[in-house]
């Protein structure tokens, strides 16, 4: 069976895309939100970007066996180096770091 057949990567790619859909209402309204809104949204994204990470990692595991699953592998990192990065992992490290700054700012401005 094709990595993207499967149901359950099927099921994680419409949560990702759900995930991501509600963090682009919350951060329309981001300059309006209090304390507790942002702290909400910056946890939120880090939940995202996770969800994403894991699912890189299977699509990885999935690559060597999936021709499919290599093709998107090698698009996504592709994509990533463009941005300066070796792939989406270190993408993603970078994202996690600037989303627990901003949530140390954003404890360390409101304590």
């Amino acid at each position: 069976m094709s990595f993207f057949n499967s149901q359950i990567v099927r099921d994680d790619l419409e949560q990702i895309f759900q995930t991501y859909q509600h963090i682009a209402k919350m951060s329309a309204s981001l300059p309006e939100m209090d304390h507790h809104s942002r702290i909400a949204h910056i946890n939120e994204t880090k939940r995202l970007v996770e969800k994403q990470k894991l699912f890189y990692t299977r699509l990885c595991l999935a690559s060597n066996e999936d021709s499919e699953a290599f093709q998107m592998r090698e698009r996504i990192d592709a994509l990533t180096q463009a941005f300066g990065y070796a792939n989406l992992n270190e993408c993603v490290e970078g994202m996690l770091a600037i989303l627990n700054d901003a949530m140390k700012k954003e404890i360390e401005e409101n304590s």
